[in-house]
């Protein structure tokens, strides 16, 4: 196995997302000691987790320019899939807290039941049969089976909705700042899943590259959502 010029690119491309993706979520969390927050800590760890498929994808490129060998299907799966209803829970933990504080245990009840009938079944596959789960094309290209794909979608579809009352409950706020931070979370979600629809659903290089791009640009949206640069604040001052 080989990889062409795009899909080195890809791979490149992929480790730079995941180290500003680690990055953000970091500096997000550390932003916790100074403001005694605790969003901070969900919302860094949210975006750490949503990176995770590119995670997996990172470690098993790094290992074929290593070795010549891909991450095993077991290892890439279990890394890339299994913690992303964690994470998924976490940021409806965020999401419940800021926005319907009243229906927070309802919330947190079904996305954590949504999650474990995620895990089991794919527990199972993961043990049984991967191919049920996806098949590795290159050590950084999955093509994903049914199951995946349409949970996938699910997550795509919960980020956005999600994020746009989000948004839209920040623009409302008589705070200038915080229109503001609404404003990026919005943007960031909708590039975040423009970037893994195509990414998850086109099963092209090129279009990899583009989805990659777009990715990278929604981590640096999330992180000045939550953590306004200091000329962006003097604008609005």
């Amino acid at each position: 196995m080989q990889l062409n010029t795009i899909e080195l690119i890809n791979g490149i491309f992929g480790c730079i997302y995941v180290v500003v993706s680690i990055i953000v979520g970091l500096r997000l969390i550390f932003k916790y000691f100074k403001e005694k927050n605790s969003t901070y800590i969900y919302v860094g760890l949210t975006w750490i987790g949503l990176s995770t498929l590119w995670l997996a994808a990172s470690i098993s490129f790094l290992i074929f320019l290593l070795s010549g060998k891909p991450l095993a299907p077991f290892f890439y799966f279990f890394i890339g899939v299994t913690f992303i209803p964690l994470f998924v829970l976490i940021w409806m933990t965020a999401f419940a807290m800021l926005i319907y504080e009243d229906y927070k245990k309802i919330i947190i009840m079904i996305f954590a039941i949504y999650g474990i009938i995620f895990e089991i079944i794919f527990l199972y596959f993961l043990f049984t049969d991967t191919t049920v789960i996806g098949v590795q094309r290159t050590p950084i290209d999955t093509d994903w089976g049914l199951f995946m794909t349409g949970y996938l979608i699910s997550v795509i579809l919960i980020g956005v909705i999600t994020g746009f009352f989000f948004a839209i409950k920040s623009m409302q706020a008589p705070n200038e700042e915080i229109k503001l931070r609404g404003k990026f979370i919005l943007v960031a979600f909708i590039f975040w899943a423009l970037g893994s629809a195509l990414d998850a659903i086109i099963e092209l290089p090129l279009i990899r590259t583009l989805a990659i791009a777009i990715l990278i640009i929604s981590a640096i949206l999330w992180y000045f959502a939550f953590n306004l640069p200091k000329f962006l604040k003097d604008k609005i001052s």
